[in-house]
C-alpha cells in the first residue's frame, strides 16, 4: 500500500511539473509575435487589386511566421475607410492593411482622413509595384479622325470639355486636375472601382481613364481598350502593348505634367507605436515573400510587377511625394 501511495505522489508531482512547464512555455511563445492569427485589411469590396494581393500575402502566412492572416475587406471612402481603420487599431501588429503609398502621399491633400501620414503611421516594405495605364475606347479613335495618342492628346486640348474620362480614386482625380491645368480638360466621371471604369470605357460611357493595367488589360486583348500611354514608374518594364510608349517617350509634356504621380507601390502599413521586435518581424516577412518563387507568379499573374522597395524607401517615397504634391497644389 505505501508503494502506491509513493507512486500516486510521484506521478502527481509529475503532474504538477508538467503544467508549470507548459505555463511557463506558453508564455514565453505568447511574447512573441506572431503568437495568433494577423489581419490585414484589404480598402475594398472582393475582387479587386487590394483583395487579391491580399490573399497572395495570407497565402504566404503560415510557410514565413507560423500563424494564420485573415482578410478582411473595408471598403468606402476611396480605399481610405479601411486604412483608417487599421492605423487607428491597437499598436500591437494585429491589425494591418494592405494599400498603396498613394492613400498617404496624395489622397490626405485631396479629403479629409482618419490617420496621420507623417506622424501616426508605420510604413512597411512594398512587396509590388502596379502598372498604371491610361486606356480609351477602342472605336474613340475613329470617332474624333486621330491616328496616334499625341494626336489624341491635341484633339483634347483643342476640344476641351467634350472628350470623357472616368476617374477611380484622389490620385486619379489629381491626375486630371493636373492635365486641366495644363490646358487638357474632360468631363469626369467618379466610378467606385477600376473595375466598373474598364467596363465603361469598353462600352463608350466614358472615352478614357486612368488605372492599374490588370483591370483594363483583360478588355484591351478584346480591342475593346486601347492603350493610350502606360504611366512611368517601373524601370525597364518591358511594354504591356506593343506600339504603346510610355508618357517618358510618347509626350515628354505629359510626363512632367504626372510626374509626382507616376508610380504605385502596394504596401503594408500600420499604426506607430508598435514594439521594434513586431516591425522587424514584419518587414523580414514581406522581404521573404517578395523573394519567394511562387508568391512573384501570383503577383505576375495579377498583372502586377514583383518590386520588393524596403520599409525605408517606402517611408522616403511617401513623405517627399507628399511634400512634392502638396507644394504642387499650393497648400
Amino acid at each position: 500500500m505505501k508503494k502506491l501511495i509513493s507512486l500516486a505522489l510521484a506521478i502527481c508531482l509529475m503532474c504538477l511539473m508538467f503544467a508549470c512547464g507548459t505555463s511557463g512555455k506558453t508564455a514565453e511563445t505568447n511574447g512573441t509575435y506572431p503568437s495568433k492569427p494577423i489581419t490585414i485589411i484589404a480598402p475594398a469590396k472582393p475582387g479587386g487589386g487590394y483583395d487579391s494581393l491580399s490573399r497572395a500575402v495570407a497565402s504566404m502566412a503560415g510557410n514565413y511566421l507560423g500563424q494564420v492572416i485573415v482578410v478582411e475587406n473595408v471598403p468606402g471612402a476611396s480605399y481610405t475607410l479601411g486604412t483608417a481603420q487599421a492605423c487607428n487599431s491597437d499598436p500591437d501588429g494585429y491589425t494591418l492593411v494592405l494599400c498603396t503609398n498613394k492613400q498617404f502621399s496624395s489622397t490626405p491633400l485631396a479629403m479629409e482622413v482618419e490617420y496621420d501620414t507623417l506622424n501616426g503611421v508605420e510604413y512597411f516594405g512594398c512587396m509590388a509595384e502596379v502598372r498604371w495605364v491610361w486606356g480609351c475606347n477602342g472605336k474613340l479613335f475613329e470617332r474624333i479622325g486621330v491616328s496616334d495618342t499625341n494626336g489624341f492628346l491635341e484633339y483634347v486640348k483643342a476640344h476641351p470639355g467634350e472628350i470623357k474620362a472616368g476617374s477611380i480614386s484622389i490620385p486619379t482625380a489629381m491626375m486630371f486636375q493636373q492635365l486641366s491645368d495644363a490646358g487638357y480638360q474632360f468631363a469626369v466621371t467618379s466610378y467606385e472601382d477600376a473595375a466598373s471604369m474598364a467596363v465603361a470605357i469598353a462600352n463608350g460611357e466614358v472615352d478614357c481613364g486612368f488605372s492599374a493595367a490588370s483591370a483594363q488589360n483583360a478588355l484591351r486583348e478584346s480591342g475593346d481598350i486601347y492603350f493610350l500611354m502606360e504611366i512611368p514608374g517601373i524601370d525597364g518594364a518591358e511594354p504591356l502593348a506593343e506600339g504603346v510608349g510610355t508618357a517618358n517617350t510618347d509626350y515628354p509634356e505629359i510626363a512632367e505634367i504626372l510626374g509626382s504621380t507616376a508610380y504605385q507601390w502596394y504596401i503594408l502599413a500600420g499604426p506607430k507605436g508598435m514594439p521594434q521586435e513586431t516591425i522587424d518581424a514584419i518587414n523580414a516577412f514581406v522581404k521573404a515573400i517578395s523573394e519567394d518563387a511562387g508568391f512573384q507568379a501570383m503577383v505576375t499573374k495579377l498583372g502586377m510587377a514583383n518590386a520588393y522597395h524596403s520599409a525605408e524607401e517606402v517611408t522616403e517615397s511617401v513623405i517627399s511625394e507628399y511634400n512634392a504634391t502638396k507644394e504642387y497644389y499650393g497648400q
